[in-house]
């Protein structure tokens, strides 16, 4: 993996810390969407670009981060939270 890539999952991983910190709910309420996630690397689109998507989807690929759909919704949106 290189470095550069390697920096985008630090910065998303800190970013779901960060939310987790903030968030006043019980622990298992802790899911994020991506939206949520950009919001908090301050993307001025509030989406994430390719790159962090695929940083994104390589912690829950390396186990790192969850990822469930959204519950009760139909488009299904993911939602995500680091692995406790």
């Amino acid at each position: 993996m290189t470095k550069p890539m390697k920096a985008v999952q630090e910065l998303i991983r800190d970013a779901l810390t960060s939310l987790q910190r903030k968030s006043t709910d019980d622990p298992e309420k802790h899911w994020f969407t991506r939206s949520v996630i950009a919001g908090e690397l301050e993307a001025p689109s509030k989406h994430l670009n390719p790159s962090r998507k695929g940083a994104l989807q390589n912690l829950v690929d390396g186990g790192l981060v969850e990822m469930r759909a959204k519950p009760n919704d139909a488009k299904k949106v993911p939602e995500y939270r680091l692995v406790r």
